[in-house]
């Protein structure tokens, strides 16, 4: 059920733009090499454009972006709309949420990327995000040794 409000706030281009800038520096931090340049192509596009309303659907997005990007593959160009519109998106539910909706969404979203601290017999640790935990324990290396002596203990960290 979608709760609307009289006083709908638009997107400012300087928001859209640093939102963008975090999403850039988010990708800088660990992203592949196609979500940084992702990231640094939807920054561009979105210095460039006048209003970022125009990412506000997926079409229009997509339209916009092929016209910028006419020289990039069709994947590059699919990405870059979708990241385009999945941040105005955002944006513009958090301007136009209500508080009540906004701390539920909070409250869910750290529900869902609980870290755990795995701790080995040895004392080492690592971190493991609840989302992708089976993941994570498959790729890390244990000698015969650890899987005979390891006591694990978990603690929550919020």
């Amino acid at each position: 059920m979608m709760m609307y409000r009289d006083n709908l706030q638009v997107i400012l281009k300087s928001e859209f733009i640093e939102k963008l800038k975090q999403n850039l520096d988010y990708m800088l931090a660990g992203g592949t090499d196609f979500r940084i340049k992702t990231a640094e192509l939807s920054l561009e596009i979105a210095t460039a454009v006048e209003n970022p309303d125009v990412f506000s659907n997926r079409q229009s997005a997509t339209e916009y972006v092929k016209q910028f990007l006419c020289t990039e593959d069709q994947e590059r160009c699919i990405d870059v709309s979708e990241s385009l519109f999945h941040n105005h998106r955002d944006l513009y539910l958090q301007k136009n949420l209500s508080e009540k909706i906004q701390a539920e969404l909070v409250k869910r979203k750290q529900k869902r990327n609980l870290v755990f601290n795995y701790v080995l017999s040895d004392g080492s640790t690592t971190k493991l995000n609840l989302k992708n935990i089976k993941k994570q324990v498959n790729q890390m290396s244990f000698t015969e040794n650890d899987y005979e002596q390891t006591m694990i203990s978990f603690s929550v960290e919020t």
